[in-house]
């Protein structure tokens, strides 16, 4: 048994890019936690973290494992995009952002069980689907996991995905405090910011752009490393 947080973080390297990832993600957010509010945005986290199912989907649909970057590329492009269509329909169509991205929450868990499924049915032998040429070239047999995707596990951060978090979260934080008053002002009074702001549009869809890529970052999940071997367990971690 470990004495201590430190000790049990100074013996595995696995807590440590856990650490690393979780101190760069909460420095990212916490700077950008009272826009959340300020623009009633408070169920974006979730909306985003939920729609990276929609891209596990669309991944693995496209023959992609999660062990694959361009896996990784795809989440993380996914989140922004979703975030930019929350932006968009807020926008032109007048609605809340929190309604915004309720509709694309539940569009992108739809879309996620959708295509999932249907990959499955393309590679099950005897169906009414299967499509061999499919089963044999795209599918990979596997199936995106709810949990994974949805909570995961910082402790399975690989050495890549920490310095990816580090690096997105400075890039979030560069950009908010290049823009910071531009930022505070769309915030707290959008209607007379776009009279003495130009282009009000780039800050309106700056701002779920900063708010996805720290929830995006950490959206993914990385391959499994086996039955019964955990990354608390396993000093090759």
């Amino acid at each position: 048994m470990f004495s201590s947080a430190f000790e049990f973080i100074a013996v595995y390297p696995a807590a440590q890019r856990a650490l690393i990832a979780g101190l760069a993600v909460a420095a990212a957010c916490s700077l950008l936690s009272v826009f959340v509010v300020l623009k009633r945005m408070a169920f974006i986290g979730q909306g985003i973290s939920h729609a990276g199912y929609g891209a596990a989907g669309t991944a693995l649909f496209l023959g992609m494992v999660s062990s694959d970057p361009r896996y990784d590329a795809l989440v993380l492009a996914f989140c922004i995009a979703t975030a930019w269509l929350i932006g968009f329909i807020a926008r032109r169509r007048r609605l809340n952002e929190d309604t915004a991205i309720g509709i694309l929450l539940a569009a992108a868990m739809a879309w996620g069980v959708f295509i999932t499924n249907l990959s499955a049915a393309f590679q099950k032998v005897g169906g009414p689907l299967y499509w061999p040429w499919y089963a044999r070239t795209v599918g990979t047999g596997a199936r995106a996991n709810f949990e994974e995707v949805l909570f995961g596990s910082l402790l399975n951060t690989t050495h890549a995905q920490a310095i990816i978090s580090v690096v997105v979260a400075l890039v979030v934080i560069l950009v908010l405090f290049a823009y910071f008053k531009e930022i505070v002002f769309f915030a707290f009074d959008e209607p007379t910011s776009q009279v003495y702001v130009t282009r009000t549009a780039r800050i309106h869809y700056l701002m779920p752009t900063l708010l996805a890529a720290p929830v995006a970052g950490r959206a993914w999940s990385p391959p499994a490393r086996g039955p019964g071997c955990s990354a608390i367990a396993c000093r090759a971690c």
